[in-house]
C-alpha cells in the first residue's frame, strides 16, 4: 500500500504523522536480538488490557509543540530539510471489545487476500486508518496468530 502524506495547511512546529499501535498478546520474536549489527531500542512491551504506540512526528525546530501526554522520547534525527524526526512511546488501555473488533477484522482482511487460515506464526497484519487531528494517521499492528487464537479458532 502507498499512501502519501501532506501536512496539513496551518500547521507550524510538531506534526502528528504516524502512530503504529501493538496491543498486549501480539508481540512476536524477531530475529537475533543480540547481533550487534543490527542495533536495536527495546520498548517495554503492553500488558493485558494495553497497547503501546510509536509515535512519529516531524518538526519544524522552535516552532509550536505537540502534547503527547505520558510520551516518552525514544531517538530522533535531522532530515534534510532542516526539520526533525522524532519517535515518542506510550502506553494507553484498549477496551477488550475493541481489541476483538480489530483481531476480527485483520482475520476477514488476510482471508480475503491470502486464504484461510493457518497462517505463518510471524505472518502479521495492519489495520489502517487516519484521526481527524490535521492528518494524523496509524495502524493497529497484529499478530495473525494472536487474532486467530483470541477468537478461540
Amino acid at each position: 500500500m502507498l499512501d502519501r502524506w501532506h501536512r496539513p495547511e496551518g500547521v507550524s512546529g510538531w506534526s502528528h504523522e504516524v502512530t503504529v499501535w501493538v496491543p498486549y498478546g501480539h508481540l512476536t520474536p524477531s530475529g537475533d536480538p543480540d547481533d550487534p549489527d543490527k542495533p536495536v531500542t527495546w520498548l517495554p512491551e503492553p500488558g493485558p488490557g494495553e497497547m503501546v504506540g510509536m509515535h512519529f512526528v516531524i518538526v519544524r525546530p522552535d516552532q509550536g509543540g505537540l502534547s503527547l501526554s505520558g510520551g516518552v522520547p525514544v531517538c530522533g534525527f535531522r532530515l534534510p530539510n532542516g526539520e526533525a524526526a522524532f519517535v515518542v512511546y506510550t502506553r494507553s488501555p484498549i477496551s477488550e471489545q475493541a481489541l476483538r473488533e480489530h483481531e476480527r477484522q485483520a482475520v476477514e482482511a488476510a482471508t480475503a487476500s491470502i486464504g484461510a487460515p493457518p497462517y505463518a506464526e510471524s505472518l502479521r497484519a495492519g489495520l489502517f486508518g487516519h484521526g481527524d487531528d490535521g492528518g494524523h494517521r496509524f495502524v493497529y499492528d497484529l499478530s495473525l496468530e494472536g487474532c486467530i487464537r483470541a477468537q478461540g479458532n
